[in-house]
C-alpha cells in the first residue's frame, strides 16, 4: 500500500514540475502560446520529452537548458539578461528620447547632420545583428532575406 501512494506521489511531483515548465516553453510552431496550451504536434512532442527528461531524474534547469539548445533561446519565455536583451530594452528608452529630442535636434544641427548621425547608428545596428542575433548570425542578407520570405 506504501509503495502505491509512493508512486501515486512520485507521479503527481512529476505532473507539477512537467506542467511549470511546459507554461515556460513557447510552442515553435504557434508563437504565442505556451506548449502546456497549445495542440501542435511539437507541442504534445516537447511535452513528452519534458516527462521523460524528469522521469530520467534531470533538474528543471538541465531541461531547459537542453530545450534552448535544441530550439534557441526564444522557445523560453524568460530568456537571460544578455548583451541582446540590453539592447531590446535599451532600444525602447533611446527611442523614446529621439522622439522627445528629434525637432530640437533638427533645429540646431540641420539635417544633413542629423541623418549622418542617424544612419551611423542604422548601421552600427546592422552590424550588432549580423554579428548577434541567433536569426541573422553569420548569414548574408540574401540567405536573411531567403528565409524571411519562406516564413511568410
Amino acid at each position: 500500500m506504501e509503495g502505491e501512494e509512493d508512486q501515486v506521489k512520485k507521479a503527481r511531483i512529476v505532473e507539477a514540475r512537467a506542467r511549470n515548465i511546459s507554461h515556460n516553453v513557447r510552442c515553435t510552431e504557434c508563437g504565442s502560446q505556451s506548449i502546456e496550451d497549445a495542440q501542435a504536434d511539437i507541442a504534445i512532442l516537447l511535452r513528452k520529452l519534458i516527462r521523460d527528461e524528469i522521469r530520467a531524474g534531470k533538474y528543471d534547469k538541465e531541461i531547459y537548458k537542453k530545450l534552448e539548445e535544441d530550439f534557441a533561446e526564444t522557445v523560453l519565455y524568460s530568456p537571460r539578461f544578455d548583451i541582446q536583451t540590453a539592447a531590446i530594452w535599451l532600444s525602447l528608452v533611446v527611442n523614446f528620447f529621439v522622439g522627445l529630442l528629434f525637432l530640437r535636434l533638427l533645429e540646431q544641427l540641420g539635417a544633413e547632420v542629423l541623418y549622418s548621425i542617424f544612419a551611423f547608428f542604422c548601421l552600427l545596428a546592422a552590424v550588432f545583428m549580423k554579428r548577434n542575433v541567433v536569426e541573422t548570425k553569420g548569414k548574408s542578407l540574401q540567405e536573411i532575406e531567403v528565409s524571411l520570405l519562406a516564413a511568410s
